[in-house]
């Protein structure tokens, strides 16, 4: 059996959802599926080593770039060339825009083709993917899309397990963040925030900003360490200013934008006493036995507690994304989280025991390989595969090209009105 994995966003800088595309292609080639990735030209040169790390160089597919054409047309036909090379039998898409280009390759090009569909993120604004079997990462998701966009539940699977274990395992060598954090005292904490700089991340940045803030002026024992890229440079620049004004107002360098660090590096989570985001962030840090405060887009969802069972599985539900709150400006949840943790040493350490053994149990990317065979079997011994209807296919691609106009204009008037509050 030969797989095709793939995301086709151009992008500089890796996501979540690459690394779940590699993590998945990785281990079903451990499971002796051949897998083979397609991913765009873009992340070639910022990421080769994180990516190396992951999955064999020799298997990936870099996907160019037309100056002319869109990606979904230009892509579409070029995957035909990589279809034919590898004898791939099935094709699978992890993103929006890799979605459209399986449906239309299987719609113009090969009808025999088999596609897979992943939704990597927590939520969809419209009808996507277009065919079944479709995998998602929460429960909450699938619930969602029966119920707003009337899927078959039966052809929606979950599969949380998208963490290689085996990576957090190996001996990495530590990176010495003490230059990058000036005035840090020995005494002092340092407390890691893992985000990107966009609109979606916008209120969780500003929300820990003035939960740091306000327990600023009860202790002064810590330092935030924010790193975080960003495609938006208007947005980084506003952020870039607010730490400015905040380290200023405080009379101290209390939050620090470590422009030199990336989240690619999992040694990174080792230099922290305390980490705070959200999903892969959240997983990558209790796999580096830290104690997690998750605050997103909805605010803060406060410390993880994997012993909390009721908590856990609100937090499991929703994919550790903060979307089990209403949306609340809980400032002091943000203080105190921090505070509680700080005051607590011996608790920090318990509460990262505790959660590298639950991600060890339940997210271990191992898992994913007999639920994946088992979707792929039955999805290449059934003579007809069930698709969405056209029209839902050609809506995707008329709204993403709006988008290509409507969001930077979006994201200027946004940025005005951050700057004016």
């Amino acid at each position: 059996m030969n797989v095709f994995l793939y995301a086709s966003q151009y992008t500089k800088y890796m996501g979540g959802h690459f690394r779940s595309l590699l993590t998945t292609a990785k281990y079903l080639n451990i499971g002796k599926i051949n897998a083979f990735v397609g991913l765009p030209e873009s992340l070639k040169k910022r990421n080769y080593i994180e990516i190396k790390n992951i999955f064999p160089y020799e298997k990936i597919v870099w996907l160019p770039k037309n100056r002319y054409l869109p990606r979904e047309i230009f892509l579409t036909k070029y995957l035909q060339k990589v279809i034919k090379k590898q004898k791939i039998d099935l094709i699978h898409s992890f993103d929006l825009s890799s979605h459209i280009i399986s449906s239309l390759y299987k719609m113009i090009i090969d009808k025999n083709i088999r596609i897979c569909a992943t939704v990597c993120g927590g939520t969809i604004g419209h009808k996507y993917p277009f065919s079944y079997p479709i995998i998602v990462y929460s429960k909450e998701l699938k619930e969602m899309m029966i119920k707003r966009f009337q899927f078959n539940k039966n052809g929606i699977f979950i599969e949380k397990s998208r963490m290689d274990i085996s990576l957090f395992r190996k001996d990495l060598e530590n990176n010495n963040l003490k230059k990058l954090i000036p005035g840090k005292n020995d005494h002092r904490k340092n407390i890691l925030f893992i985000t990107r700089i966009s609109n979606l991340k916008i209120n969780a940045i500003l929300l820990l900003f003035e939960g740091v803030v306000e327990l600023s002026e009860k202790r002064k024992d810590f330092c935030l360490v924010m790193v975080a890229f960003s495609e938006n440079n208007k947005l980084r620049k506003f952020i870039e200013k607010k730490i400015e004004d905040i380290n200023k107002k405080i009379g101290d360098e209390i939050i620090v934008h470590a422009k030199e660090l990336s989240s690619s590096s999992i040694s990174l989570y080792k230099n922290f006493d305390i980490i705070i985001g959200v999903a892969r962030v959240c997983f990558e840090a209790m796999m580096s036995s830290k104690p997690v405060i998750l605050i997103g887009e909805r605010g803060c969802s406060g410390i993880i507690d994997v012993k909390n069972k009721k908590y856990l599985k609100k937090l499991i539900k929703t994919n550790f994304s903060s979307r089990e709150l209403n949306t609340t400006w809980n400032v002091q949840k943000v203080s105190v989280s921090i505070d509680y943790l700080l005051n607590n040493p011996k608790l920090m350490h318990q509460y990262g025991i505790d959660g590298k053994k639950w991600v060890e149990k339940h997210m271990d990317a191992h898992h994913l390989i007999s639920a994946h065979r088992k979707i792929y079997q039955n999805l290449l011994k059934n003579e007809k595969q069930k698709l969405l209807l056209k029209n839902d296919v050609f809506y995707s691609i008329i709204i993403r090209w709006i988008a290509i106009f409507v969001v930077p204009i979006r994201n200027f008037f946004y940025y005005i009105s951050k700057v004016k509050k």
